[in-house]
């Protein structure tokens, strides 16, 4: 169960509690694991946590899935052009 208490030996104040729960202040990464910890939330929640208010990891995160997927793509498949695969030679959807 969240308490005020336990929140409080997280964030180490009122006022640091008050503006994370506000968003005014975001979240250490410290802070995230406690909560997670404290509260028995999964691992995952750190890192949907991180990409939503980072865009930099989101980025970087979609950049890992491309390069993963990519190495599992034929040569053929990796320079063909979009439309190619997407239309046919009407520009009819396939």
């Amino acid at each position: 169960m969240v308490t005020r208490e336990n929140l409080l030996e997280i964030f180490g104040s009122n006022s640091r509690m008050s503006e994370a729960l506000s968003r005014k202040r975001p979240l250490s990464k410290n802070q995230l694991v406690k909560i997670c910890v404290r509260f028995q939330l999964p691992g995952e929640t750190i890192i949907k946590y991180l990409v939503n208010t980072d865009p930099s990891l989101a980025g970087e995160r979609i950049l890992r899935i491309g390069r993963s997927c990519s190495a599992h793509l034929t040569e053929d498949v990796r320079t063909r052009e979009h439309g190619e695969m997407l239309y046919d030679s009407q520009g009819i959807p396939q």
